[in-house]
């Protein structure tokens, strides 16, 4: 059944080769993760303290489903905010750690 966006693929000159699809904004929106930075512009004097006592157990993990990434990009927002503003380090410096 053909639709105004769909052609007929029962018709003989259909190619799904031929149809075109916009791909999605990824995260582009710009209160995306907004709720979490102004918490963390409010609370950072403690975060500053609370974040050396946790750093020391910190595990790093990754993924690559679609939720991962997202929740990975949303936490990359956050740490890149988090340095800049609470530990007044510029984000595009790399970061180093006695770990590393």
């Amino acid at each position: 059944m053909a639709t105004a966006d769909m052609p007929d693929p029962s018709d003989s000159d259909y190619d799904s080769s031929d149809l075109e699809f916009d791909m999605p904004a990824a995260f582009a929106d710009r209160a995306f993760g907004q709720a979490s930075i102004d918490a963390m512009d409010a609370n950072r004097h403690t975060l500053r303290v609370s974040t050396k006592r946790a750093i020391k157990t910190l595990q790093f993990r990754d993924g690559t489903s679609p939720g991962s990434l997202r929740h990975s990009a949303l936490w990359k927002r956050r740490f890149n905010y988090f340095r800049e503003h609470v530990l007044k380090q510029w984000p595009k410096k790399p970061f180093s750690a006695p770990w590393m």
